[in-house]
């Protein structure tokens, strides 16, 4: 689960990673369009970027919310920007 804006180059970054190699199916998804799913396993992209992606602060932080309750089993996070507060703490 990425931000909207960083979609296409997550998606397009996976196969040089050797994400999938292993015939599992990997989907990459906008935090927005996640709501009301669930997986296994979710790697949330750029979180700080996730709550900047909406004009109020809190309802940012909801978009992140959803996306940090997506997975059933496994929950990683990556970032190379700053982590909202709520994350740091």
């Amino acid at each position: 689960i990425a931000p909207a804006a960083l979609v296409g180059a997550v998606a397009a970054a996976l196969p040089g990673a050797g994400v999938g190699e292993l015939g599992r199916r990997v989907t990459v998804l906008a935090a927005e369009d996640a709501k009301g799913l669930e997986f296994d396993s979710v790697v949330v992209v750029e979180p700080g970027a996730i709550v900047a992606e909406r004009d109020e602060r809190a309802a940012g932080l909801r978009l992140l919310y959803v996306a940090l309750t997506r997975p059933t089993q496994h929950l990683s996070i990556v970032a190379a920007g700053p982590l909202p507060a709520a994350l740091a703490a």
